[in-house]
């Protein structure tokens, strides 16, 4: 069994999240409702007004969605202390973005929020390195019930991948 490892995080910068989202995604997807509010608050250029004018939001919000946690379990399958800020933490970055609702994803990309951000960019981080290395937050079953049944759909969505 690996040593436990407890970790503290800060999340990556809004721009990097920015690059890192055009990065990942083609140019056929889209999140119209969602991608305004981005590209209004932050992100204004020819490719926000490209992807805006599509019409499959909900579509491209779960396949991005999916994209990440496909990431997030690649990192787990061959781990790395080293590699958790690339592997782990910039793709937790991408997973509550746009799993955001519009509002929360303006308020983020115009760097607001950003103890809320700082937050789900953590749990995330910690939710899948406990995958490894168990953390102790995930042993305090008031926690998971909070991050579990309580919490956002996203992490919801990842205790029931993760089995916690």
């Amino acid at each position: 069994m690996p040593a436990t490892r407890t970790l503290t995080f800060r999340s990556t910068s809004i721009l990097t999240l920015g690059l890192l989202f055009f990065l990942s995604t083609s140019s056929s997807l889209s999140a119209q409702s969602w991608w305004s509010s981005a590209c209004s608050a932050a992100l204004k250029s020819t490719l926000c007004a490209f992807i805006d004018r599509k019409s499959e939001g909900e579509k491209a919000i779960e396949f991005l969605q999916k994209r990440y946690l496909d990431k997030l379990d690649e990192w787990v399958k061959n781990p790395s202390m080293e590699t958790i800020k690339t592997g782990v933490q910039k793709n937790c970055a991408g997973l509550v973005f746009v799993s955001a609702t519009p509002d929360e994803a303006k308020q983020f990309a115009q760097g607001k929020e950003r103890d809320e951000w700082d937050f789900r960019v953590d749990v995330c981080t910690k939710m899948t390195v406990n995958r490894i290395y168990p953390q102790v937050e995930f042993k305090n079953p008031k926690i998971v019930k909070m991050i579990c049944k309580e919490g956002i759909l996203i992490f919801r969505e990842m205790c029931r991948r993760y089995k916690l």
